[in-house]
């Protein structure tokens, strides 16, 4: 989450910044690219309200509360590991 913050605030530095001097047309003129901005702080925020979220679930409902979450993790991990053994059967076959 620390990179995510820094690229955060190199694209809100460039937002910020001050290109005097410089044609628009210059290939050296600091632009913020706004979709990154937009994506970037949007992962932040869902970071951090699945953290409160967990912290509540938790302090609410004790460990229960982290099985379902848990197993969906676990679903979500489960598809590129039966693709890669899914794969490494074609290949034994060859």
């Amino acid at each position: 989450m620390t990179g995510l913050v820094t690229d955060i605030g190199i694209e809100l530095g460039k937002s910020l910044y001050w290109n005097r001097g410089m044609p628009l047309t210059s290939s050296q003129y600091v632009r913020a690219d706004r979709r990154k901005l937009a994506l970037l702080t949007s992962l932040l925020c869902s970071f951090f309200a699945g953290g409160v979220a967990g912290a509540f679930g938790f302090k609410q409902f004790g460990f229960i509360a982290t099985l379902p979450l848990a197993a969906m993790l676990l679903m979500f991990a489960g598809v590129p590991v039966g693709d890669d053994l899914t794969t490494l059967r074609r290949r034994r076959r060859l």
